[in-house]
């Protein structure tokens, strides 16, 4: 039964780490990082000891911060609706990560295990499609009320 067990742990773990997504643990009455993924470090540039060493809160812009912590205290242990966080880099680059978390006991505490998706690009792109659509709007407005 124990060797079961630990071959069990040792899978899930490998699942966790090998993932090409961004994954993070952390508490939630501290909010500091329990368990990070190769995609976490290499998606934020902190190495995972700096990573382990901080809370959710320090990759947070701090004008999001009160959002942030609005949304955790809404967390339930079932699956969450994806939200999307401003997100800061080690660099200082801001990007937006749409996460899923889903409530859990990690080591004997109450915690959230957080999947990442960067849609920067995306809300980039959809971002100057709707100014290129609104411009356009404009243009054409602008012609039938001058014809």
């Amino acid at each position: 039964m124990e060797a079961t067990f630990r071959a069990m742990e040792t899978q899930y773990r490998h699942l966790f780490e090998s993932n090409p997504q961004p994954m993070w643990v952390y508490d939630l009455d501290t909010l500091k990082f329990l368990a990070v993924n190769e995609a976490a470090i290499r998606q934020y540039g902190y190495s995972r000891v700096e990573l382990l060493s901080m809370t959710i809160k320090d990759t947070c812009p701090p004008e999001d911060t009160p959002e942030l912590l609005k949304r955790v205290a809404q967390l339930t242990e079932s699956l969450n609706e994806p939200m999307v966080w401003r997100q800061l880099k080690k660099d200082g680059t801001l990007i937006d990560m749409e996460v899923r978390s889903e409530g859990l006991i990690f080591d004997g505490r109450c915690a959230a295990l957080v999947m990442a998706t960067d849609v920067t690009e995306r809300w980039r792109a959809e971002a100057a499609l709707r100014a290129s659509e609104e411009r356009l709007k404009s243009t054409m407005d602008s012609m039938l009320e001058g014809g």
